[in-house]
């Protein structure tokens, strides 16, 4: 059976082609922080969302599995 393109969107139920809809709700946009401090961010998608991973750099600094999504 041929394999599919690597960048094809085909799963088991069919394409998904809508983008899911992220933002960050805490801090505010052009907030200056530094130390430790609450993250909260909005996700969704027209399937769901599994997860939500923030990443600062390439390091993974949470996996948030239910909503609300926040850290911190």
């Amino acid at each position: 059976m041929p394999q599919p393109p690597a960048d094809d969107t085909t799963d088991a139920v069919g394409d998904d082609d809508v983008p899911p809809v992220v933002r960050f709700v805490a801090p505010f946009d052009g907030t200056v922080v530094s130390g430790e401090l609450r993250i909260e961010v909005s996700a969704t998608d027209n399937r769901g969302i599994a997860s939500v991973t923030l990443r600062v750099g390439d390091q993974e600094i949470a996996r948030l599995t239910a909503s609300p999504y926040v850290r911190g």
